[in-house]
Parts: C-alpha cells; sequence; structure tokens
C-alpha cells in the first residue's frame, strides 16, 4: 500500500527532516543493507523525528517513551498495524493474531487469552521442566553444541508439547530450516520497493514456497490429530479453544505462532547466552541465585518468583538485543503528539533496538547490567522507555509465558553446565526479527560446583 497524501500533508511531510534519498528508491537499499547503522546515523544527525521513504511508502521514526505512549497506548485508535511491510506479511502469513486487527483481531485474541492468563500458565511448568531436562540430558559433556540451533529446538519443542499441545512426530531439523528461510526472505520482500507476487517464481519466492509448503503440512498433521484424538477437557488448549469457537483462520493462528512465538523467545535466549559469555560476573551472581533457590531438577512456580535475578538477566538482555527490534503503524488519520502533526497514511516507526540504548532515557546504555531489573533501581525506569513486547491493547499476549519459559530454561541451562564460548564476535542481524548472523558455538563443560 503506497502512501497517498493530500497537498498539504505532502507539504507537512516534506517539512520534516529527513536523510538524502535515492529517486524511487527512497532509502531503501539503506534499510535492506543494515537498518539499524542507517536508522542511528538518522537519529544523531536530525536529534529528532525524521522521514524516510522505501519505494512508493512514506514513514516518520520516532524515539522516545512519549511518542511510545502516545501511539501504543494514548492514541492507539488513531493508528493502525496495517502498515505496507504488515500488509505484505498477511499475505504470507495469513490472518494471524500478528497480522489482523479490529472485530476479528478481538474475537481470537479474546478467544485464546485464557491460555496466557497466569494460572494457565502456571499449570504448563512441570510440562516445560520435562522438555527442558530431556533435551539437556542429549548434551554431550566436552563437546561442541551449537548454541543457537539447540535453543531454537528446545523452544520449538516447547511450543509443541505445551501450548499447542500435540504429541506429534515433528521432524525438528526440517522446521527450524523453513523458519530460517523464511525469517531471512520475507523481510527482503517487506523492504523491496517493488513488491513481486508469490506465484512470479524468483528465487526468493521459491524458497518461501518451500518453507510455507512445510509448515503447511505439519500444521494439517496437528489440527488431524486434535480431530483424531479430541478429548473433553475441564482445561482446554489453545487449539481447543479455537476449535470450539469456530475460528476459521486456525492454521494462520497456528502459523503465527511458530514464525513470531517460537522465534522471539529462542533470539531472546541465544542473545542471553552471547551476554553472560562476555560478562562473568554476571554469570557469577546467576549461578549463585539459582544454586541457592533451587533444590531439584524440578523448577516450581514458587520457584521462579524467587529466581529474580534471573528474570533481571532476561530483562536486561531483552533491553540490548530486543527479538522485536521494530514496531510499525500507519496513521488513519492526522494525529499531533507535543505538537508534531503525522499525517494520514504516513507509517510511524518505533524502535526497540534505538530506544532501548539511547542515553537520554538510559545510564551506561551500552554496559550489561541486570542490576537494572531489581529494585530499588527498578523504579528508576521510565515505563515507555521499555517495550520490548510492545505497550497498549496490542502488548504480546505471550510475554508472561515467554519470561516464564526463558526462566526455566535459562536457569537450567545454567545449572548443569558451564559454556566456553568458541565464536565470541557475532554480527547483529536485524531481519523480522533481531537475530545473531552467525550461530553461537561452545563447548560444554558440566557444572560441577
Amino acid at each position: 500500500m503506497s502512501s497517498v497524501l493530500n497537498k498539504r500533508d505532502k507539504q507537512i511531510f516534506k517539512s520534516i527532516p529527513g536523510p538524502k534519498e535515492f529517486p524511487v528508491l527512497g532509502s531503501s537499499l539503506q534499510l535492506a543493507k543494515d537498518p539499524l547503522h542507517f536508522l542511528l546515523n538518522c537519529l544523531d544527525e536530525f536529534d529528532g523525528p525524521f522521514r524516510i521513504t522505501v519505494g512508493p511508502s512514506k514513514a516518520i521514526f520516532f524515539d522516545g517513551p512519549n511518542y511510545v505512549e502516545h501511539i501504543l497506548l494514548k492514541q492507539h485508535a488513531n493508528f493502525s498495524k496495517l502498515t505496507t511491510s504488515f500488509l505484505r506479511l498477511k499475505l504470507f502469513l495469513g490472518d494471524g493474531l500478528l497480522t489482523i486487527e479490529g472485530d476479528q483481531w478481538k474475537k481470537i485474541r479474546g478467544t485464546i487469552s485464557p491460555c496466557f492468563h497466569q494460572q494457565y500458565i502456571q499449570n504448563l511448568t512441570e510440562k516445560i521442566n520435562s522438555v527442558v531436562n530431556q533435551s539437556l540430558n542429549n548434551w554431550k559433556p566436552e563437546g561442541k553444541i551449537n548454541i543457537t540451533n539447540s535453543i531454537s529446538e528446545l523452544t520449538l519443542k516447547i511450543l509443541i508439547n505445551s501450548i499447542l499441545n500435540t504429541t506429534i512426530e515433528i521432524d525438528y531439523e526440517k522446521i527450524k530450516c523453513a523458519l530460517k528461510t523464511i525469517h531471512s526472505e520475507l523481510f527482503t520482500k517487506i523492504m523491496s520497493p517493488l513488491f513481486i507476487p508469490l506465484l512470479i517464481p524468483t528465487p526468493t519466492n521459491l524458497k518461501l514456497k518451500k518453507g510455507l509448503k512445510i509448515f503447511d503440512e505439519t500444521i494439517d498433521r496437528i489440527i488431524q490429530d486434535r480431530i483424531n484424538n479430541s478429548i473433553p477437557s475441564e482445561k482446554p488448549d489453545i487449539i481447543d479453544l479455537m476449535m470450539e469457537n469456530g475460528i476459521d483462520s486456525l492454521k494462520d493462528q497456528i502459523l503465527m505462532f511458530f514464525v513470531a512465538g517460537h522465534e522471539t523467545t529462542a533470539n531472546m535466549l541465544i542473545w542471553t547466552w552471547y551476554l553472560l559469555s562476555k560478562h562473568p560476573n554476571v554469570s557469577k551472581k546467576l549461578l549463585a541465585e539459582i544454586k541457592g533457590v533451587l533444590t531439584s531438577d524440578n523448577i516450581t512456580f514458587s520457584d521462579i518468583k524467587n529466581l529474580k535475578y534471573t528474570k533481571a538477566v532476561l530483562l536486561e538482555s531483552l533491553r540490548l538485543y530486543p527479538p522485536v527490534w521494530t514496531i510499525p503503524r500507519r496513521t488513519i488519520k492526522n494525529t499531533i503528539i507535543d505538537g508534531f502533526e503525522i499525517p494520514k497514511g504516513t507509517s510511524a516507526i518505533l524502535s526497540t533496538y534505538i530506544t532501548h540504548r539511547n542515553p537520554k532515557y538510559w545510564d551506561n546504555p551500552a554496559d550489561f547490567n541486570p542490576d537494572r531489573f531489581l529494585e530499588p533501581n527498578l523504579q528508576k525506569i521510565s515505563k515507555f522507555s521499555y517495550f520490548p513486547f510492545g505497550h497498549g491493547p496490542r502488548q504480546c499476549l505471550g510475554k508472561e509465558f515467554a519470561l516464564l519459559e526463558g526462566t526455566i530454561i535459562l536457569a537450567q541451562m545454567a545449572r548443569r553446565f558451564e559454556f566456553s564460548m568458541i565464536n565470541t564476535k557475532i554480527t547483529l542481524d536485524p531481519k523480522l526479527t533481531l537475530r545473531p548472523k552467525e550461530d553461537i558455538i561452545a563447548v560444554v563443560h558440566p557444572y560441577n560446583g
């Protein structure tokens, strides 16, 4: 969807400072090559909102808690999620919770939200522990391990066994490869100034079709298994609830959990281990807490409430490397924030990565310091300067589950193993999510403390 502005709104947009851009392409080449570097340079140059174009699409980049609060909460009704990038995403991922809005979004979110209430996810603790312990038992002491692949597979298994609650055989290697392809190739299509429909057999489209076909077949098997083996339950799971309520986009919702839910949690943990490998003092403090709290291989929900520093480590990792590194919205009417007018039809872009590292809002923002998220320091953090899960009505529904799962995995890994990282220099790869470009490889040593 291109941005068609009237004469007055065109003048407003042109009056906003912005970088030099190529005819027709706008800033698409810079954004595709290294979006974080480009946006940070623009922020340094303009020190305030700045405009960019990607082909025919017009966008304004905003940084700061006041803009976050207004765009995601106070004036959220003036903004739609259906930016050009989300509309393109929708063509491939369908009507998942991530890509819909209005009454359709309200119905589906209302239907599945009971599965993300505290009591429900608390009851998943034992199942998550079981999956984690089974996986860690297969790690070979003193052997090399691909942390990236191992954590990705582990979070996939947890998603399938807990949220989707299925026991069918899954080819995890196939699913991981398909996910990697989808994340990489979809970003290429989203950032391209020229959109090429999927039916045209370009190399990118052929890779995407292959990856999506793998998910289509897997999800069909999950749904058919549920139909064949459905047992009435006092605590229906997420698939039960959607089937009972006649959600006709069931396949799209399950695909959304694979593409969005699993990937973000895996990236959070991968970045956490990367940071811990660079900060032995934090690792030491983390292990001390875990040893003091845990008394058995199974972590209880009560244990999790006492693993305060462990959770702080995850929250600080999310500050420095938020998996969802950008949040786009589209104005559906002219909107004014602090005297700054945003024309109707313009995309408003927020970046967790950039706001989380801005020295205006954080002391020593480049430092990995989990103590920020412990009392009394926690009180000093501006609510809207930290938003790895978003804010407002569209805040991530799986926030508490992700932190529960992440705490269990981090604690179980730390209490059982020490890791000697082999590749310590990692490059950022900001695509659909923020992930390391290189796989993180380590030697695993059993913990003997």
